[in-house]
């Protein structure tokens, strides 16, 4: 004789679309499965008897009841990151690094946002976040740089030996190039400083240049050359310098 399903109908409906994602795995979460199936094929028989549908729905039941709910996912490590995020100004960044962090940002915010995120979701977001902001890397002071150009920029081609002149001009196209460069890192803006301030300590003024009568070879001197780090007083005497040609100007006009 055909049994009642009435009562295991109801349990499997009530239980059949329970997400899985939220319980421990194990041999609970394994045995719901194999029950809500088991119960899936009872209702399926057109012939199953009582004994078999009480079955069903005890093992049902049981299994239900025994699995494990997973605790909340914690999202109190990823709310300090994001919160840190936010006092980050893009200006402060090379644009390189600010490219690899700006995606992982968005989509730590979007799993914060996400009620149903689960920990593996936020423990991904939030390793994923760090790794952006390790590499973010801010972008190179490069006023020093920029005073050494312009103090090169100040000195008269005609004035110094080609030679030395040349060696200030290539220091100098690198420096720009360095200074147009927003991922140059600042490694890279204080070589090329030091490589203008060279250039400039070795600039040799034409005339300073000497024979020696035994071998015909010419060698050249250095005039007063500046310490490496003395910008100060070079920039000084440039002003100085163009200040005294503006005075002498205003003297003839008299």
């Amino acid at each position: 004789q055909r049994g009642d399903k009435t009562a295991l109908q109801e349990l499997y409906n009530a239980v059949k679309d329970t997400n899985l994602d939220e319980y421990v795995d194990g041999a609970a979460k394994d045995n719901f499965v194999a029950a809500l199936e088991q119960a899936k094929n009872v209702l399926d028989d057109d012939n199953a008897v009582q004994s078999v549908i009480d079955k069903a729905y005890n093992d049902l039941y049981n299994a239900y009841s025994a699995l494990e709910k997973l605790p909340d996912a914690d999202k109190s490590q990823l709310e300090k990151l994001l919160n840190e995020c936010e006092t980050y100004e893009e200006s402060n960044y090379t644009p390189e690094t600010w490219e690899v962090f700006a995606p992982e940002w968005e989509a730590a915010k979007q799993v914060f946002a996400n009620e149903k995120a689960s920990q593996e979701q936020i423990n991904e977001a939030i390793d994923n976040l760090i790794a952006a902001m390790l590499q973010l890397r801010y972008k190179a002071d490069k006023s020093l740089l920029e005073t050494a150009v312009a103090i090169a920029s100040a000195k008269e081609e005609a004035a110094y030996t080609a030679e030395s002149y040349s060696v200030l001009k290539a220091a100098v196209a690198e420096a720009n190039a360095v200074i147009e460069d927003e991922n140059a890192d600042q490694e890279e803006v204080d070589a090329a400083t030091k490589s203008v301030k060279a250039a400039i300590e070795g600039l040799v003024a034409v005339g300073d240049e000497t024979t020696d009568t035994e071998t015909g070879q010419t060698t050249t001197t250095t005039k007063n050359p500046a310490k490496t780090g003395d910008f100060a007083p070079i920039a000084g005497v440039v002003v100085l310098a163009l200040a005294g040609v503006a005075t002498i100007a205003l003297k003839k006009r008299k």
